[in-house]
């Protein structure tokens, strides 16, 4: 018997093995799942559950039970396998039922085809076994999961991926050669050429204060870091060519970021692409960055300065990025916050898609766009 070889492991948990049954020309899908926290005295498989697919049920209809029974008396599990897999042939052989494997030979080719990747990487398969996680582990040691989901009619159709990437991208597939094999080095040879783009990334989020976003996922290129006095600069970096100057939108009052702006924008052509994001950034501005573990009060100053919160209060993701330009204040606010701030005020005025009011804080003239009329 063979089967213990298409027996795997699910998300790495070695007491729910999941697999299938070949046999004469049939694969029958089936999951053995050991009891987590067996109580003393217990022996061999009982309290180990068996489910199977819907073809395989009906091939065992009426042997339920005895086949239960026969599972918590067994003492192993290869053993359980071996006598399930020859009662399943018998009953295939003999007639017994008349349904086709919903997907035949599949199962095999996976096993192979995972077995060609390497079982190491595989971090979970879903129970049809067409959703397949793999990771690939970069030269900086950094884990990039690749999501691989299977057609029903694979290999003849290319299996459809997703991956947390900067850029987009799709695989070059081919039904005569094309393999889960192919897909994953493929996807190596994606990350080797991204590698100095979150090299730079990371570099960035250690070097400087970024507010947001505050876990970012690697398809990410934006990152806001804190310029001190309530003000922030929101950075885009290139994948492609991350050494050059990233593109970038000051957020704060003007008086505070007017002069940052002019010298940035001054500068820029002197950027020095041997160089890091923070360093060239701070030439240009010709003034030291916050740092977070240097910085223990930039998180406070881009506090919304009516909900008291960094992030909005409906639960999105968003820093405040409305500030009053007075020249004694610059306080910070959420969009949302500010909005409906200056609805309740009777002096607010409304033109087109703008409102227009004071500060809640000095009084000075502030205004905000509002997505809702």
């Amino acid at each position: 018997m063979s089967f213990a070889s298409l027996l795997v492991p699910i998300a790495g948990d070695l007491r729910c093995l999941d697999g299938f049954i070949h046999a004469k020309g049939h694969e029958y899908r089936c999951r053995i799942t050991l009891p987590s926290n067996p109580p003393a005295g217990l022996v061999g498989l009982q309290g180990t559950r068996l489910e199977c697919d819907i073809a395989l049920a009906r091939l065992l209809e009426g042997r339920q039970e005895a086949l239960e029974a026969r599972l918590q008396q067994s003492t192993s599990v290869s053993g359980f396998l071996v006598e399930l897999e020859d009662i399943v042939e018998r009953l295939t052989a003999a007639g017994a039922t008349q349904h086709e494997s919903p997907l035949p030979g599949l199962y095999s080719r996976l096993m192979k085809e995972l077995e060609a990747v390497g079982w190491g990487r595989l971090r979970s398969i879903d129970e049809s076994f067409l959703r397949l996680n793999i990771a690939s582990i970069d030269s900086k040691s950094r884990e990039h999961l690749l999501v691989v989901s299977l057609p029903v009619d694979y290999p003849a159709s290319a299996p459809q991926v997703q991956a947390e990437l900067p850029i987009p991208w799709s695989i070059q597939w081919s039904a005569d050669c094309g393999s889960i094999a192919s897909v994953v080095q493929q996807f190596d040879l994606l990350l080797a050429s991204l590698q100095p783009f979150w090299d730079a990334m990371d570099h960035l989020d250690q070097a400087m204060y970024v507010v947001e976003p505050l876990q970012p996922s690697r398809a990410a290129t934006k990152r806001r870091v804190a310029l001190g006095r309530q003000a922030s600069l929101e950075l885009e970096v290139n994948p492609a060519c991350p050494s050059a100057p990233p593109e970038f939108r000051f957020v704060g009052a003007q008086h505070v970021i007017g002069i940052m702006h002019e010298r940035l924008t001054a500068h820029v052509g002197e950027w020095d692409p041997q160089t890091d994001i923070r360093a060239n950034i701070c030439k240009a501005l010709q003034y030291e960055l916050p740092q977070r573990a240097a910085s223990s009060e930039s998180w406070e100053q881009l506090e919304c300065g009516i909900c008291y919160a960094f992030q909005p209060p409906d639960g999105s993701e968003g820093a405040p990025d409305q500030l009053c330009d007075g020249e004694n204040c610059g306080q910070p606010f959420h969009q949302q916050c500010l909005v409906e701030w200056l609805r309740g005020l009777q002096g607010t005025r409304q033109t087109f898609d703008s409102l227009f009011g004071e500060c809640p804080y000095c009084s000075s003239s502030i205004s905000v766009r509002s997505r809702r009329l």
